[in-house]
């Protein structure tokens, strides 16, 4: 998990090579999941795939939810100065948790 359930800022030596030059933002090679009921029986994990962008940060809301997008924060005290945001049509369920993992550059 590259990010701190209480911050959206992405941690690490995260590869931030845009992979679609063709969709507006900055997309990384990432994967990013929900869990709900982590670490029980009943763990269920669903993808969630990058959203579609209208410009540089703006996704498109008319299309599929949830969907995940990275921002510039400045107020990242990481080094990337990278966001995690995840757009929903709704709340998530009780007892879900959001995990993220990216791919990251050669040491």
């Amino acid at each position: 998990m590259l990010f701190r359930a209480v911050s959206p800022c992405l941690e690490g030596k995260i590869d931030t090579g845009d992979k679609d030059a063709a969709n507006p933002g900055l997309q990384l090679d990432c994967k990013v999941s929900e869990l709900q009921d982590p670490g029980s029986d009943a763990q269920v994990e669903t993808l969630i795939p990058p959203c579609r962008m209208i410009a540089d940060q703006e996704p498109d809301l008319a299309g599929e939810r949830a969907c995940w997008w990275v921002k510039p924060n400045a107020a990242c005290a990481t080094e990337t100065q990278l966001e995690l945001d995840v757009e929903r049509a709704g709340a998530p369920p009780p007892n879900t948790t959001t995990r993220m993992s990216c791919a990251v550059t050669a040491p």
